[in-house]
């Protein structure tokens, strides 16, 4: 007895010399995968930079090419005023007046010979371009009236275009001057807003002192002083120069480059950095653990030896002999079990490592598919969530038995939970040579309340077992049904029926007892923990529903599961919402809206919608239409807010005010490229409805139109009778 607790000490002390081994296997892959994703990552921003270089030098053009059109228009527009200041007997003043609002100028100044302003437009007009007007660039243009003179001014922080021709005869000069139009131009701030970079990546764009534009809105102007954008180290690959730094928001990899004025940043987190990584290394970990319990496998063996060797030494002694044969028995039936266990349990885990083993190459083929990409790493998640919940049958079992587990109570869309089941068993399906089939029926209530691990966990048992036990070329047929509901709570049908090896009616006895498993040679193919149908029907019980089979030997089994689930009522309400088409045939809507190009695609949505349209060009058109308007004539009122004459908010106010009550309930809804926070506290303040940003989503448009003109035609066909 001494010599084997010494041998069984020994045995234990070999056991621990793995450790070492396991843990400098484990860091030479942590490194390895780590330098591969580093190199990765900095050959994928390479292509980044090269893309957002080439969107800057577009920016760039596109600004110079807005400034010289805008120049050469308003140099036109004051040749035209000059020439017709000569021609026309009309009154100054009112030429000019009208030549302003035509022409959508900010303000004329028209000078004698001496450059003394003999009219303007605005009363500060020459006052704000006194040191200009009397510049020699600008002064000689009287004695050269073939020039035109014309450039952009930055006054009080707004640019100006700014423009100068001679009056006939040397009279003088003609300036027209006109706030540069924001909007005409993507600005550099916002160049990159909403560009989604592959890997989750980001564009930072920094002038020295200020973040001046991101493709991430909260890092807008932030000023470099405050760390926020902090270097920590430097990683040299094979030439390539890869930065690290820290941030607010975590950690990330990428370059920079600097030129023009400013420094380029392309960086990307350090989750889609490494990857691969995590991955790996729980495969790894898996694998070890397996590794680790082979040898505690080995151990047994030695330990059934040692134990023969004390039977034959007290051979003599027949109570003790008796005893030791128990012993020897016990020990075989304690590693037959563990052996069949571990055999089931490789099976197991091999199938999800399998499935990550095999996506890896394909995510590495579509590196420049982020599409494809990123349905590589969803099935790699799913695979590895499935590996997961494996390696914790075992623990889950015995916490159901004493109750720890408890239930969670989170929402649930169902379709969407048993697609992703449904994704892992036909992987299994494929492999097998088993056609996996799902029957579509009705289900009134889609989003639930409830447990969606556990839901999970049942299904995935249940159906698994369904591939694992058939035949080949057998089949699998999964369903689930709506049987009845209460308004508050639902119960539902799921039903998983195969063609495989069924099961004995002894067995079906014992079929949910733990370790569990029918003998027989036509077994000996299939593996498993023996736990699946023990978990699924203790979780069932604890949702409250219940799990029943019909089998038959070499047929195949048909399992049923009921389950109640609460109504997830807010977000069933949203999905039907969503189903419903909105119409808004036969309205007569006051479409207003001063840019030419706007107006005419509004007009033809909401035309392709069988919308009436009356058209306004500024907000006081909009409100001498509506004043003059029959009570109800108009549904609602798309108001663009920047308009000459009077602007949306403004006309919106004095719409309200108006002595009548369909003024009151109309709904006047907001169109506008100001799409800001504060610009939308600004339409409601004004009496708005609603406020729809620019460029306009038709889908959006339509449904609040539809929302907030509900009702109106009988309102107004109850008002006038």
């Amino acid at each position: 007895m001494t010599h084997g607790k010494s041998l069984r000490t020994e045995l234990h002390g070999r056991r621990w010399m793995w450790l070492p081994a396991g843990a400098l296997i484990m860091a030479v892959l942590f490194w390895l995968t780590t330098w591969y994703e580093l190199v990765r990552i900095s050959d994928v921003t390479d292509e980044a930079f090269f893309f957002v270089e080439k969107r800057l030098e577009q920016y760039d053009n596109n600004l110079e090419n807005d400034r010289v059109r805008s120049l050469y228009n308003l140099a036109d527009k004051t040749a035209e005023l000059s020439r017709h200041l000569d021609r026309t007997g009309e009154e100054t003043e009112a030429l000019i007046a009208r030549y302003v609002y035509d022409q959508r100028l900010d303000g004329v100044v028209v000078t004698d010979e001496t450059l003394a302003c003999i009219w303007q437009t605005a009363e500060d007009g020459y006052e704000m371009w006194r040191d200009t007007i009397c510049s020699g660039a600008v002064s000689e243009i009287i004695e050269y009236p073939a020039k035109i003179y014309m450039s952009r001014f930055t006054v009080d922080g707004e640019e100006y275009d700014f423009a100068a021709a001679a009056r006939p005869a040397g009279e003088g000069l003609v300036i027209a001057y006109k706030k540069r139009e924001t909007g005409s131009v993507v600005t550099i701030d916002s160049l990159f807003t909403g560009y989604m970079l592959e890997n989750d990546g980001i564009v930072v764009i920094t002038d020295e002192e200020n973040v001046i534009s991101s493709n991430v809105g909260e890092w807008q102007n932030w000023p470099l002083e405050n760390d926020r954008l902090l270097h920590l180290k430097k990683y040299t690959l094979g030439g390539k120069n890869l930065k690290c730094w820290n941030t607010e928001i975590g950690r990330w990899y990428g370059k920079l480059k600097a030129g023009n004025g400013y420094t380029l940043y392309v960086m990307f987190p350090e989750s889609s950095v490494f990857t691969y990584r995590k991955v790996i290394m729980a495969c790894s970990i898996v694998a070890y653990i397996f590794a680790w319990f082979l040898a505690d496998r080995f151990r047994i063996r030695l330990v059934r030896a040692n134990m023969k060797q004390l039977e034959e030494q007290y051979s003599r002694e027949l109570d003790y002999q008796k005893q030791l044969k128990e012993q020897a028995e016990q020990a075989q039936r304690a590693n037959m079990a563990k052996t069949d266990f571990l055999r089931r349990m490789s099976h197991d885990i091999r199938t999800p490592i399998n499935g990550i083993m095999g996506m890896v190459p394909i995510c590495r083929r579509y590196v420049g598919d982020p599409g494809k990409q990123e349905e590589c790493f969803e099935k790699i998640t799913t695979a590895s969530g499935y590996l997961l919940d494996l390696v914790n049958d075992v623990l889950d079992m015995n916490k159901l038995e004493s109750g720890q587990i408890k239930l969670e109570q989170n929402p649930i869309t169902l379709s969407k939970l048993m697609q992703e089941v449904h994704e892992i068993i036909r992987m299994q399906a494929l492999e097998a040579g088993v056609a996996f089939t799902v029957v579509e029926e009705e289900i009134i209530h889609d989003e639930l309340i409830g447990s969606s691990v556990h839901l999970k966990r049942v299904l995935q048992n249940i159906e698994s077992n369904a591939v694992k036990y058939n035949r080949e070329k057998g089949t699998v047929t999964v369903s689930c049904r709506e049987t009845k509901s209460d308004g508050v709570t639902a119960e539902f049908e799921f039903i998983c029926a195969d063609t495989g090896i069924g099961m004995s009616e002894e067995f079906q006895k014992h079929a949910f007892e733990p370790f569990e498993q029918e003998n027989g040679a036509s077994r000996t193919s299939y593996a498993g923990t023996g736990l699946g149908l023990a978990i699924a029907k203790n979780i069932v019980e604890q949702m409250g529903g219940s799990i029943r089979f019909v089998s038959r030997k070499d047929e195949g089994t048909t399992f049923y599961i009921t389950l109640p689930f609460e109504i997830n009522q807010e977000a069933q309400q949203e999905a039907e919402q969503k189903k419903e088409k909105v119409s808004v045939e036969g309205l007569r809507i006051l479409l207003v809206e001063d840019n030419d190009l706007n107006m005419e695609i509004a007009r033809f949505v909401l035309e392709e919608e069988g919308v009436i349209i009356t058209e306004a060009r500024n907000g006081q058109e909009a409100l001498d239409l509506y004043a003059a308007s029959e009570p109800y004539e108009y549904d609602a009122v798309l108001m663009d807010i920047m308009m000459p004459v009077m602007d949306g908010l403004e006309a919106a106010r004095r719409i309200r005010r108006l002595p009548r009550e369909d003024a009151v309930e109309v709904p006047i809804i907001a169109m506008s490229a100001n799409a800001f926070a504060d610009d939308m506290d600004q339409s409601l303040e004004a009496g708005m409805d609603a406020h729809i940003s620019k460029p306009l989503n038709v889908e959006e448009l339509i449904a609040t139109i539809g929302r907030y003109c509900k009702g109106r035609k009988e309102q107004a066909g109850e008002a006038n009778a």
